[in-house]
């Protein structure tokens, strides 16, 4: 007897929403002039930075929480029919959320993959863990198969995901963070520095954002991206974190509120460090 198609529940839309980031108007997804035209929770505007082009017309003004989560859903449908078209036994609504979350953010094949062992009832976290890869989003990526394989087995994340409704407070408070951290005494756009040859730095982030700092927030996490050479990152201790090179970004940097500091070691050739669009906290 052929198996029901599943839909990914309200619970599963927002824990991939949760991982992905949402903004509200439009961005070139690997920072500005680099990557897609994009808007919501990823979704693609076009092949290419911003340029004006007649498809970005409905996304000028920008778009409400509500409409990115449509978006978002239909985006998501390509993920959702092919876990359905690979998977021949009946699931629960938290085997089939985590399934389309591995989809989604691996990809299909990754998933044809490990396909037959979720038909065969096998170890579904033994068969996601090697998907960590590139190694400078690696610990991000380990949190977001362990949350995966929690969610497989009947678990939730560990990380709570933010309710859908909109105008959502944590939603609208992450928006805030991304929008209003910058680096101290560093010249130029908010969040945005550049280190000359060799340079060593260590810089203060700081968060000029009373009602979230007022939270006592215990980290906030934040992405980064590159222009120009290469750049370790390390923690305030100097620490090594990981090497940013050219137009890598979504490289999880945490930072402890209390102080802030982040160092960065920069190469033989100028580099431009911004943070991306999305701090999370904590």
């Amino acid at each position: 007897m052929p198996v029901p198609p599943m839909e990914i529940s309200d619970y599963g839309v927002s824990f991939i929403a949760g991982w992905e980031g949402v903004r509200l108007q439009m961005y070139d997804d690997g920072g500005p002039g680099i990557g897609n035209a994009t808007i919501g929770i990823g979704h693609l505007i076009h092949l290419g930075p911003i340029d004006g082009s007649a498809s970005e017309a409905p996304f000028v003004g920008g778009i409400t929480l509500a409409e990115a989560y449509r978006l978002f859903r239909a985006d998501l449908a390509s993920r959702v029919a092919w876990v359905n078209a690979n998977v021949a036994r009946a699931m629960t609504a938290g085997e089939f959320d985590a399934c389309v979350d591995f989809t989604y953010n691996c990809g299909v094949g990754a998933f044809q993959r490990i396909a037959p062992v979720v038909n065969a009832r096998g170890n579904f976290c033994a068969a996601i863990a090697p998907w960590v890869l590139p190694a400078w989003a690696s610990e991000a990526l380990k949190r977001r198969r362990g949350d995966e394989c929690r969610i497989y087995y009947g678990g939730t994340a560990n990380t709570p995901p933010p309710p859908i409704p909109e105008g959502d407070e944590m939603w609208d408070r992450h928006n805030e963070v991304a929008n209003n951290a910058y680096w101290v005494g560093a010249p130029g756009q908010p969040g945005r520095h550049t280190f000359g040859p060799n340079e060593r730095a260590t810089i203060q982030l700081r968060v000029d954002l009373p009602r979230v700092m007022a939270l006592n927030p215990s980290a906030i996490d934040f992405d980064l991206y590159t222009e120009g050479g290469a750049v370790e990152v390390r923690d305030g201790n100097g620490a090594f974190a990981i090497v940013l090179s050219e137009r890598r970004r979504d490289a999880i940097v945490r930072v402890v509120p209390q102080n802030g500091a982040i160092q960065f070691w920069a190469g033989p050739t100028p580099v431009t460090v911004q943070l991306g669009v999305a701090g999370y906290v904590h």
